[in-house]
């Protein structure tokens, strides 16, 4: 069974980042975030990857259900 990795949470969206002084920070390679923004980023990307997961697991379950039914109608 294949799962594929969490998505990342883009730092570079303007929307996330934020303007404070942290030129140190920055030179260091770290991003400073708004922690109530990223949060809901990391909730709402959870909320789809458990949906994606969810139809899969659904078109799975439909698929058999109609193999099931082709092969009992092929038997009568």
């Amino acid at each position: 069974m294949d799962i594929d990795p969490p998505p990342s949470v883009d730092i570079t969206d303007a929307s996330v980042a934020m303007d404070l002084d942290s030129q140190p920070l920055n030179d260091l390679g770290v991003s400073v975030m708004d922690q109530d923004v990223l949060e809901r980023n990391v909730a709402a990307q959870a909320d789809a990857a458990l949906s994606k997961r969810e139809d899969e697991l659904e078109q799975r379950r439909l698929e058999k259900a109609q193999a099931k039914k082709e092969y009992a109608f092929h038997i009568l």
